[in-house]
């Protein structure tokens, strides 16, 4: 029974690409004309599959989550540099406990930057779609939780399941009347057999 704590930290280390209290103070100053891009008529279609792969194999989808579309900015690209590691896109994925998680700070930038967020609620097959969606350049974002199962790691050891949450974010382009089907989730779900990464749908 003393090792308990020990096992338990040893599968939140297994199951988190970062583990522990993160908070994301974005410095940069939100210019309302870099991101007004997004709010012009488009041709252009973006469709989402959004998942995670869980240990015991299966696949947790990301329905009823909703997915958002960002311009990027110089202000975006410093959040999700603040999220992910990189600005080019990533994920955090933690266990959820006091003790776990990522907050963003919700300063006055950051509440005129998710004035130019659009967001599209995942279905029950874990898919969304932006129709209409001006040429540029964007990152598509997701918050999720799903549970890992605790016998799939350490069976007889920690039974029942582990609540996880996670931040995905990808960078994406879209021009001249495309149709980008686009796989959001962690990088180790990639091999998964739906869409490639992300592959343009011809006219």
């Amino acid at each position: 029974m003393k090792r308990l704590p020990l096992l338990i930290s040893v599968v939140l280390m297994l199951s988190c690409s970062a583990c522990g209290t993160k908070t994301v103070d974005v410095r940069a100053r939100f210019n309302a004309s870099d991101a007004q891009y997004i709010s012009q008529n488009g041709r252009n279609k973006i469709e989402i599959l959004g998942f995670v792969r869980i240990p015991s194999g299966g696949i947790s989808l990301c329905s009823d989550f909703p997915v958002e579309l960002w311009p990027v900015t110089d202000f975006s690209r410093e959040l999700v540099k603040g999220i992910a590691g990189s600005e080019n896109g990533g994920e955090y994925v933690y266990f959820i406990h006091p003790l776990y998680g990522m907050e963003i700070t919700e300063s006055l930038e950051y509440r005129r930057f998710r004035e130019y967020v659009m967001a599209s609620p995942c279905d029950a097959d874990g898919r969304a779609a932006f129709a209409g969606v001006p040429d540029g350049e964007y990152y598509v974002y997701l918050y999720m939780t799903w549970n890992d199962l605790g016998p799939s790691i350490l069976p007889g050891i920690l039974p029942g399941n582990i609540p996880m949450a996670g931040h995905i974010v990808d960078r994406v382009r879209v021009a001249g009347g495309q149709t980008l089907q686009h796989t959001l989730s962690r990088a180790q779900d990639d091999s998964a057999p739906y869409y490639k990464k992300s592959r343009v749908i011809p006219d």
